[in-house]
């Protein structure tokens, strides 16, 4: 009977767990038809040309592997820059704080930045490459957003599921941030956007 009672609650933990985790995926995929909706009007990216023709973009996918939370670090003594971008365009942005975080035992930092052109975004950006660019995803990098901590907080959520390719790997009339050298990730981010073609 001792056997039965601990073993139930065990039971309920997993299926809570499994429940939450295809919650996740299923709120993933949801946000993925709607972008696949925008692609498909004129309000999105794509040339007419290719919008004809467009069916869905290409994901990894649903890895909850990779949602991480990260150690948020903040950068007291930054000043604004222009960043790189794929044309001579050069918005001003500012870097916010590091994200610490591990992947399989080994230490990683991304740059966390703040596009001060549109002070109405409230979210922080993340331009980075890593293993899989120019292989399986677009050559000039993705992108993440992040939500800014609370006050009392000292981490972030680093969802690379919804890791995006910028508009550049659609249609090259579009400007785009260059990934900085200094986030490129040495290993294999397998979630999120893949090359488009």
């Amino acid at each position: 009977m001792m056997r039965i009672i601990l073993f139930i609650p065990i039971v309920i933990l997993l299926s809570c767990g499994g429940q939450n985790s295809q919650k996740y995926e299923k709120k993933v995929l949801e946000e993925r038809k709607e972008k696949n909706k925008l692609f498909s009007s004129a309000d999105g990216p794509l040339e007419e040309k290719d919008r004809d023709n467009f069916v869905s973009l290409n994901y990894f996918p649903v890895d909850t592997f990779f949602r991480i939370k990260a150690e948020y670090i903040p950068i007291d003594t930054a000043k604004p820059f222009e960043m790189p971008t794929s044309t001579d365009r050069t918005p001003m942005y500012i870097r916010k704080a590091f994200a610490k975080f591990e992947v399989e035992g080994m230490r990683h930092r991304l740059t966390i930045f703040e596009n001060l052109d549109n002070p109405q975004d409230s979210l922080y950006f993340i331009p980075f490459s890593d293993l899989t660019s120019a292989v399986s995803t677009y050559g000039g990098g993705r992108y993440l957003d992040v939500k800014p901590p609370k006050a009392d907080q000292n981490s972030v959520l680093l969802d690379f599921n919804k890791a995006y390719n910028p508009y550049c790997a659609y249609n090259y009339n579009y400007s785009c941030p260059i990934p900085p050298p200094e986030n490129s990730l040495d290993f294999s981010v397998r979630a999120g956007e893949k090359n488009y073609k």
